[in-house]
């Protein structure tokens, strides 16, 4: 399972112009792509936000069958920020930062 962290603004549209990218590819690998949706508050920079990341990842870590038992999180240009503050709040959920 792979975990996109999109650059911008994060909003549906930003998640999806990005996601579309890597959909054949994470295909092709037999790869599940997450690529979440940040809530109104804002960007997954902000502690609010990245808390409601929390129940989403325990409940794939619970109900799926995840290799490793660990989600493999992927950033796109800025998005490395948010990627940082997820890893700094949920660390153990994830294998790998890419």
């Amino acid at each position: 399972m792979m975990m996109l962290v999109v650059d911008g603004k994060q909003d549906r549209a930003a998640v999806y112009d990005q996601m579309v990218r890597f959909w054949t590819a994470a295909g092709q690998n037999k790869w599940l792509l997450l690529a979440p949706v940040a809530p109104k508050e804002g960007r997954f920079e902000h502690a609010s936000s990245v808390e409601r990341l929390g129940p989403l990842l325990r409940n794939l870590r619970v109900r799926s069958m995840i290799k490793g038992n660990r989600i493999h999180l992927v950033s796109l240009g800025g998005g490395y920020r948010s990627a940082l503050k997820i890893l700094g709040r949920f660390g153990f959920e994830f294998g790998s930062l890419t």
